[in-house]
């Protein structure tokens, strides 16, 4: 399920938003950042990792809400 609206900050980058979401779901600190890179690859945008959300396009915030 994707809502059609992002739950994401605009000022974030999709690596800080990737961390955060993992700390939300209870990863610790030393296993959110290798999570936060498995994800990106597995998703399609570890070239995006570090800019702004407000930046991505439609399809790439989805990607990164998916996640």
């Amino acid at each position: 399920y994707c809502p059609q609206f992002d739950a994401l900050f605009g000022e974030l980058t999709g690596r800080e938003t990737l961390r955060m979401f993992s700390l939300m779901r209870g990863l610790r600190m030393s296993s959110a950042a290798p999570a936060v890179e498995t994800l990106a690859h597995a998703l399609g945008f570890l070239r995006h990792l570090d800019k702004r959300v407000d930046q991505y396009s439609g399809g790439t915030k989805r990607k990164l809400n998916t996640a």
